[in-house]
Order: structure tokens, then sequence, then C-alpha cells
């Protein structure tokens, strides 16, 4: 368990997911008739917390420690898309591992991901963390790009005042733009750890190959940051991890 305190952020989504309901026999096995519904194929769906919600309890899973987060203050299935962005993902029963003795295994894992929905004028509303923690030692911000880095009163207060803990920030396209970029660099890059995705490098114009070596790659990606001025604030970073989906990071 680690001993600190931890404070989660960041934009938040509700995440609704839907699986394949079979039809039932017309009678129960007491001869009871089942209602009609259920004797046709149907869905089943069920919100979930996303985003920075998410993130907050995979930390909580990961460290021991009960993150300081958001808390939104209706049941999930009555917020609206106006409110809070949600995304939408189908469910399928898939083996536990590629290893035959467990191919009959079955567990539900994401078949296929249906997008968003949101409000109609682009950036969702943001919250404010519940009953934050000034002195918190390390503070993990999801920056999904949907208006989060922009609304400074919803930021954690250790990040605000004249403290330094360690930041860690998942960031989204745009890159290295918005209030909380700006925010962090100047007072807190001694502490800051950066986590970009390889393919927004690609979509902001980094030319790093695909598939190919990750030698070319390695050797690809350390050319850009060295000589693309487009990615000068990034290769000032002290901390800077590149994923490279879920096969490695530079």
């Amino acid at each position: 368990m680690v001993n600190k305190t931890i404070v989660v952020a960041g934009d938040v989504t509700i995440d609704w997911l839907q699986w394949e309901n079979n039809p039932k026999e017309d009678c129960d096995k007491n001869g009871k008739f089942n209602p009609n519904w259920q004797l046709y194929d149907g869905t089943n769906m069920v919100a979930k917390p996303g985003g920075a919600l998410l993130l907050a309890s995979m930390v909580g899973t990961a460290t021991g420690v009960d993150p300081i987060t958001h808390k939104l203050k209706k049941k999930l299935e009555n917020i609206p898309p106006a409110e809070v962005i949600h995304s939408n993902s189908v469910l399928g029963k898939y083996p536990y591992t590629t290893d035959a003795k467990h191919e009959k295994e079955l567990f539900y894992r994401i078949s296929h991901f249906c997008g968003f929905s949101g409000p109609d004028k682009g950036k969702a509303g943001t919250y404010p963390i519940f009953k934050d923690n000034a002195n918190a030692e390390l503070v993990v911000i999801d920056d999904a790009g949907n208006g989060y880095r922009d609304k400074s009163t919803d930021w954690p207060r250790a990040i605000k005042i004249n403290r330094k803990p360690i930041v860690i920030l998942k960031m989204s396209r745009p890159l290295s733009q918005g209030k909380l970029w700006d925010h962090l660099v100047k007072k807190h890059s001694g502490n800051l750890i950066v986590v970009i995705s390889a393919n927004a490098l690609r979509e902001c114009g980094m030319d790093i190959s695909r598939r190919l070596s990750w030698e070319r790659t390695a050797e690809e990606f350390c050319w850009q940051m060295a000589n693309n001025r487009a990615f000068e604030q990034l290769a000032a970073c002290r901390n800077l991890v590149v994923r490279f989906g879920i096969d490695g990071a530079i």
C-alpha cells in the first residue's frame, strides 16, 4: 500500500456497456408463462463511471489508496449526454486466454466501440473535486481534450497553490496547448510526468513509422524530438512517456 494522498482529476465520461440478451422459453421451469418481452432477442445496458472516474478506480486498485476525485451529483443513469459525455461499447464473450485449456472459460470484453454522444455545443461540463486536499503528494490528471484543461476552477488545489506534488498528466491532442499545460510547465515542470500516445503524435504531424520495426520507430522518434520544432515543448519535458498501444513505450 502507498501511504500518500492521491488526487485524480480530469475529463469525466459515463461509459455505457451493452450486451445481448438471449430470448427465454415460453414458460419457466415451473410452467409459468414468461413476459412476452423476454421471448425476443434483447439488450442489457449498464452505465459505469469513465474518464477520470475510471482512472481513479484503477489508481486505487493499483496503489491500495482511495483517491480523491470528482463526484457526480446524480446517478449515472439519470445524467444526459448534454451534461456529461457518454461513451458506448458493445460487449461479447471471449475466452479468458488463448490457451486451449481455457477456451470454455468465457468472459465479457469489448467487441466493438460505438463512439460518443455529448452536448450539441461541443465541450461538456466539468466537475469540482470532492473533498479536495491541497496537500496531496501525487496528482494524476486525465486531460482528454474535452474542456477540463481550460476550467481552472475545477483543477486540484495542490497544483494551484505553492506546493510541489508529483504530477502525472495523461494528455490528448491538441498537444501542449491550453491553460492547464501552460500552468504545469510554468509551476511544476520539475515534478511533471507527461504521458501521451504515439497515435496522438502522428495525428499532430510527427512522422514515425508504424508496424515496421521497433528500432526504426525509436530512431525516427528520437530524430523528430530533436529536430521537429513543432514538438519543442514536449522535447523539453523532464519526464515523457510515449505509449505505443499495448505493445510498448518510449
